[in-house]
């Protein structure tokens, strides 16, 4: 009997709190509160999608891509087009070059760019739909991205002819910005690891009595790295950005110099005639470099401790190459056979490609997926 009492009492109860709307206050202010923490969820959820960097794709170590030769009306070799080759899987793809020439070829760090020089002209497409972006009138080639790919250094003129121009070009604003005039540039231009800084050699002499230059981005100021009677070219900068290297010589360019702003580190005498675009790899333990020997340039790769050098390019002469981005693989073009060879710099095995038609004076590049 108590028992059915308490239940009469708690349902009169409740019947006062519906009359009341007191059930309906509650239920509403629970509604409310529900649908304020989903939509507070959902607000987080989409800035979060906004404002978080996306990674940007991871370079390929396993993409190529190189100029295809074919022989033309004249009966003279040129270029028909791009071939891109997955290395994993051997899928390929050709790209049409139309009437326009490949010779240099240049991606930029965030994949959405390549550059393309010829003897006509440099050009910009788009690297996923190769829709043409921006032409840079003459005879110009890419020479170095800048690492967040905002900018391109771009070496204009004729070769050995006429005096080359050095061009920071915006890709912002399409805007070039003229650095040298009237003096020849080398095309081996390298950009320090942060982006500021890029260095290059000039002179009023193509390849002779050209000096090492240092051009601040953001003041446009330029230094004088070498000042001497030798000539030096093709710098590069170590990974980590403390030192660089370049080639160094007077009637021979038989050195390389180490150094840094300040100061030279080391000096590596080499017996050769000619030395030339030295590169750091694999964490800036070893050098490769290309070198005048039997009439060709061959590919080595230099331990800067110990001075030992080995053969990359099988003392092959050697037309174009390319140092993948974790700097242990090279892919290169020889002159003689018109090989497309890679050589891993670790396991310091190579493999040449069969069946491909590269041009025989082509640049192979690695490429980004």
């Amino acid at each position: 009997m108590k028992k059915k009492k308490r239940e009469q009492n708690r349902l009169k109860q409740l019947l006062a709190q519906i009359k009341s709307g007191a059930i309906l206050r509650s239920l509403r202010f629970q509604f409310i509160i529900t649908i304020t923490l989903v939509i507070i969820g959902y607000l987080i959820f989409t800035l979060t999608i906004l404002f978080v960097d996306v990674e940007e794709s991871p370079i390929s170590e396993s993409l190529i891509a190189y100029p295809v030769e074919v022989i033309c009306d004249s009966g003279v070799p040129c270029v028909d087009g791009i071939k891109l080759i997955n290395l994993d899987d051997g899928s390929s793809e050709f790209i049409d070059a139309g009437h326009f020439e490949p010779i240099t070829m240049r991606f930029s760090p965030d994949g959405k760019i390549v550059a393309v020089g010829s003897g006509t002209s440099l050009r910009l497409y788009n690297a996923v739909t190769l829709e043409p972006i921006f032409i840079f009138d003459g005879e110009a080639s890419p020479a170095s991205w800048s690492p967040d790919s905002s900018m391109l250094a771009v070496v204009s003129g004729g070769y050995g002819s006429e005096p080359y121009g050095l061009h920071i070009l915006q890709m912002d604003s399409f805007h070039a910005e003229q650095i040298t005039e009237g003096l020849f540039v080398s095309r081996f231009t390298s950009w320090s690891p942060d982006g500021i800084k890029l260095l290059f050699s000039t002179g009023e002499r193509f390849y002779d009595g050209m000096d090492i230059f240092l051009l601040d981005i953001q003041s446009s100021e330029v230094t004088r790295i070498t000042n001497n009677s030798d000539s030096h070219v093709s710098p590069n900068w170590s990974s980590d950005g403390t030192k660089f290297v370049y080639a160094s010589g007077e009637e021979k360019w038989n050195s390389l110099v180490i150094q840094n702003e300040i100061e030279i580190l080391d000096i590596i005498e080499i017996d050769v005639e000619y030395i030339g675009r030295p590169e750091w790899v694999m964490n800036d333990e070893r050098i490769v470099l290309f070198v005048q020997e039997n009439g060709g340039s061959v590919l080595y790769m230099l331990d800067p401790q110990t001075r030992d050098m080995i053969s990359v390019s099988d003392k092959k002469s050697i037309a174009g190459y390319d140092i993948s981005a974790d700097g242990e693989r090279v892919v290169y073009l020889t002159t003689r056979e018109n090989e497309l060879c890679i050589f891993d710099l670790v396991s310091q095995e190579r493999t040449c490609l069969e069946g491909e038609n590269p041009f025989y004076w082509g640049q192979p590049v690695w490429v980004r997926s």
